[in-house]
């Protein structure tokens, strides 16, 4: 899994006293008088530094844990992070229950063709930031199409996905960033070479999804028809074919997720990873919720 770090302030971080202990004990403790905080000296003889640690209504004598620099908080199971291995894992391998034929070579293609000098789809190499983007992207429409169809139709059967609650907590709207803005946005913003960029992003992603023609629906040579098949194929008999709304595999649901995962992926050595939990220490509470209640009703 991953470890967390955490900047911890100084006056949360073992202090270190080897030479002149004693007068630098009582150095740390004038200095760092704070009605918050109370400085415990280790008894004489013991060569372990004085700490700093939040007062307490215990006794004196009593130490709390002390956090240091860079200690690791927390990890995330590897069951718990997701890359473009765990796609690999689900669709290409041999042994899964949701194989989709022919699914490496064909995304593989269709990546290379819109960046000609990257690997494309090839677990040899590092694959590009962006193309890591799409194809975790197609990966969570899938898991959302699962999760939003089995809480619609409770008791039919289905299964929910594994990473329903997670997708829970993902945002609804689509995330502002440059290929994502409107006319209107781009008038304000007032800068013709960062419109052109954008719509040029905006644009590669559409033929990326829908092929040379929007809403090419059918064209096997699609990330869309790849979605098509990567849901039905994931959902089975549970669900009918007539049941699946077709945001499920629509480009807007597709722009959303990869402006997500642009936004929210970790990168470890060229490799992009979600990890659900670690990533939440970026999110903003939605206030909005409280300032909706009313205070008068239970």
């Amino acid at each position: 899994g991953w470890g967390l770090a955490l900047f911890v302030p100084r006056n949360f971080i073992s202090i270190d006293n080897s030479q002149n202990q004693n007068q630098s004990n009582q150095n740390e403790c004038r200095n760092s008088v704070d009605k918050d905080f109370q400085c415990i000296n280790e008894p004489s003889g013991d060569t372990s530094p004085s700490i700093l640690q939040p007062a307490s209504s215990s006794t004196s004598n009593e130490k709390n844990p002390i956090i240091h620099h860079l200690d690791p908080l927390f990890t995330i199971p590897t069951s718990m992070i997701l890359s473009v291995q765990s796609v690999l894992d689900t669709y290409v391998d041999s042994t899964s229950p949701f194989r989709v034929p022919n699914f490496e070579n064909r995304v593989h293609r269709i990546l290379t063709n819109s960046f000609p000098s990257g690997p494309g789809l090839d677990p040899r190499r590092i694959m590009g930031l962006v193309e890591q983007d799409i194809v975790l992207g197609m990966y969570l429409m899938v898991e959302e199409c699962q999760h939003h169809l089995y809480e619609k139709h409770v008791g039919s059967g289905g299964k929910d996905s594994y990473w329903g609650p997670y997708l829970d907590v993902l945002p609804q709207y689509l995330i502002p960033r440059l290929d994502t803005f409107s006319d209107e946005e781009y008038a304000v913003l007032g800068d013709t070479m960062l419109e052109a960029e954008g719509r040029r992003s905006k644009r590669l992603l559409e033929i990326l999804y829908l092929g040379t023609k929007s809403g090419s629906d059918g064209d096997e040579n699609t990330l869309q028809s790849i979605v098509r098949e990567m849901i039905q194929t994931k959902l089975g008999s549970s669900i009918r074919p007539s049941d699946i709304p077709s945001s499920c595999f629509s480009f807007e649901t597709f722009h959303r997720f990869v402006a997500i995962i642009s936004s929210r992926a970790m990168v470890l050595k060229g490799v992009k990873h979600l990890t659900p939990l670690a990533e939440m220490i970026n999110y903003k509470s939605k206030e909005t919720d409280l300032h909706e209640m009313d205070p008068n009703n239970d």
